[in-house]
């Protein structure tokens, strides 16, 4: 993990892919951060130190961040080595 933003200021990108939720900037690079859930959801950015191959950032938007023990049936990879929740 590359680092966690307190309610990062995530725009929009108009008739974007769905899964990407928008953009941010970080340190002078942009982060596109995915869609995990609702964008209210959005209380902390993911940073992962992992870039692109044009050099932008990838980030997660979460409702909170922290260690859990889940089983691996209820998860799903959102990037390589990135897991999420599975949601209904």
């Amino acid at each position: 993990m590359g680092a966690i933003i307190r309610e990062p200021d995530i725009w929009e990108i108009p008739e974007g892919d769905r899964e990407i939720l928008g953009i941010s900037p970080y340190k002078g690079s942009l982060v596109i951060y995915y869609r995990l859930g609702k964008r209210e959801d959005s209380q902390c950015g993911i940073i992962l130190r992992k870039r692109r191959e044009d050099g932008m950032l990838y980030g997660i938007a979460a409702s909170n961040a922290g260690i859990e023990e889940i089983s691996e049936e209820l998860l799903e990879e959102i990037q390589p080595g990135v897991w999420g929740k599975k949601r209904d």
